[in-house]
């Protein structure tokens, strides 16, 4: 995950230096928990994030969910239609997360949009905080497709057929309309960029409100 493993640990130091004042104003214990889909061990996943970010997060008070269809976003794993067919992955990942446990707070530290209006069916009473390195899907990767430009998105059987290009392009508009729709389920949209930010406002229509820049 890189940057946003990082930022998966940093939250939960953050949290854990916390979690006496968050139990006082709630008047509640508070559990934490972190969906994997590693098959390392609890004690291995830390030990690596104090190897790789000196940070430390004690064993004993988070519990680890682990989800056995997480293979399902890399990049590779799918060879055509590969952004609609992650996207309804991710139905079943979270599908498979919450049904193992259920949570009041869930923190999205990949920015994966797709899963909000599924854990707000599944549990109405969470709330969806998300902090995003980039859109699911940007003007940018539009762009390239309805200027014909051959890219890592968009190959060059592609590129240069106009009614290849033309398909993609109602393909693209699709996702978009769908991931503006997703949108509308976070609570909290946390950015890494006044780029991410920029795109994200125009993207989804949320206000300083609901995001903000880190």
């Amino acid at each position: 995950m890189g940057g946003g493993e990082k930022v998966l640990y940093k939250m939960l130091e953050a949290l854990f230096e916390d979690r006496p004042y968050l139990e006082e104003i709630m008047d509640r214990k508070c559990h934490v928990a972190i969906y994997v889909d590693s098959e390392a061990a609890p004690r291995e996943i830390l030990a690596r994030a104090k190897t790789r970010f000196n940070i430390r997060i004690p064993e004993d008070q988070i519990k680890f969910v682990y989800i056995t269809r997480g293979k399902y976003l890399g990049q590779d794993y799918f060879k055509q239609f590969t952004l609609l067919m992650q996207g309804l992955s991710s139905w079943l990942i979270i599908l498979e997360a919450l049904v193992k446990y259920p949570t009041d707070l869930l923190i999205d530290s990949m920015g994966f949009g797709w899963i909000y209006p599924i854990a707000k069916l599944v549990c109405p009473q969470t709330r969806i905080a998300s902090y995003s390195h980039y859109p699911f899907i940007s003007s940018d990767m539009i762009g390239r497709v309805q200027s014909n430009v051959q890219d890592y998105n968009n190959s060059a059987a592609i590129s240069q057929s106009p009614f290849k290009s033309n398909l993609k392009f109602l393909y693209y508009k699709f996702i978009l309309a769908m991931y503006r729709w997703m949108g509308r389920f976070v609570d909290l949209l946390m950015t890494n960029s006044t780029w991410t930010y920029n795109h994200f406002a125009a993207l989804w229509g949320l206000g300083d409100e609901t995001m903000c820049k880190l």
